[in-house]
């Protein structure tokens, strides 16, 4: 009954504003893009990255010798020629070792300092030296990065068209139902 009501509402709204939308002109859709380009049209600096993180099992200096002994045999092993996602797997102490260490993508700002500046500074599918943060060693394996750019205007003219016109039949829509509450004779009866 519910979809049938919103259908029936629907099909209504649609009568009553079919050919009273506004088409926007190109110079419209233009004119939102350079209003709005900063929010909605310019992507940050983004990595990808993969890691073996190597935690201390206790926080205090001998922890941290052994796990830095550990994250270095890791290293050596990935030199040789070692597996990064089988080593990942093994003795990865996050839940990324599942993924062979994937954490995807990630803007700048998104992890911690040292590891946000190993990621943004290593070359592509080369293991850096060990890096340490409050959660222990990680060797980081940067897989992807993408600078920092707008979108060119020519690349979403159409979604921005498309977002106007549904805006202008909103608002149409809108003004309609308004209308239609200020036509109506409603009578409450207590």
């Amino acid at each position: 009954k519910n979809i049938k009501e919103g259908m029936q509402f629907e099909k209504l709204i649609d009568a009553e504003t079919a050919g009273k939308a506004v088409k926007p002109t190109e110079a419209e859709a233009q004119a939102f893009y350079d209003e709005n380009k900063s929010k909605q049209f310019t992507t940050e600096e983004k990595a990808s990255a993969s890691h073996i993180l190597i935690a201390p099992e206790t926080k205090d200096d001998a922890g941290w010798a052994k796990a830095k002994e550990k994250v270095d045999a890791i290293a050596k092993q990935l030199k040789e020629g070692g597996d990064f996602a089988a080593l990942a797997k093994e003795h990865s102490a996050c839940p990324s070792k599942e993924k062979g260490g994937d954490l995807g993508e990630f803007g700048r700002g998104q992890m911690v300092p040292e590891f946000d500046e190993a990621a943004f500074s290593q070359e592509l599918n080369v293991v850096g030296e060990p890096v340490k943060t409050q959660f222990g060693y990680h060797l980081v394996k940067v897989t992807g990065k993408k600078a920092a750019g707008e979108t060119p205007f020519a690349e979403v003219k159409e979604e921005i068209l498309s977002s106007l016109e549904n805006k202008s039949k909103n608002e149409l829509a809108e003004k309609l139902i308004e209308d239609l509450k200020a036509k109506a004779d409603v009578q409450i009866m207590e």
